[in-house]
């Protein structure tokens, strides 16, 4: 009996591990804290701010997002690392809005009828990285 329990102790604890390591934030390359809504919307209760090596204990994110250095990024090179295409830019005051679509990311939303996944704002000193929207404030 003790070998059985022990058995699955051990497969259990290696699905968790698999999963931990595979439930990585998409912008794990850009930031180490980062925003994740639990729901869907901007005035959700359920936004949490997560180190990355917590991440992975959360299920059912529904989105991500995380500030960044202006200095440190290149909306082009950004693009290219998600392999995506721009789909719209807006400037809301002072600040600008990049909203692209691509493949390699799982969150999906729809903006005036074309899909989005990725949301990039940028104002004075600082980006912020979105996906599938910037849910919270930018």
């Amino acid at each position: 009996m003790p070998k059985k329990l022990l058995c699955v102790f051990l497969a259990i604890f290696s699905l968790f591990s698999i999963h931990r390591t595979t439930n990585v934030p998409t912008f794990s390359n850009y930031a180490n804290t980062f925003e994740i809504s639990l729901d869907n919307g901007s005035f959700s209760n359920s936004i949490l701010t997560v180190n990355k090596s917590d991440f992975a204990l959360y299920r059912g994110i529904k989105g991500e997002s995380c500030e960044v250095k202006k200095e440190n990024f290149d909306i082009n090179a950004f693009l290219t690392d998600f392999e995506a295409e721009m789909v719209a830019c807006e400037k809301v005051g002072d600040i600008v809005c990049y909203y692209a679509f691509s493949p390699k990311v799982k969150y999906l939303e729809k903006v005036n009828g074309k899909k989005v996944n990725l949301h990039v704002a940028v104002r004075d000193n600082a980006v912020v990285i979105g996906t599938p929207i910037i849910y919270g404030s930018f």
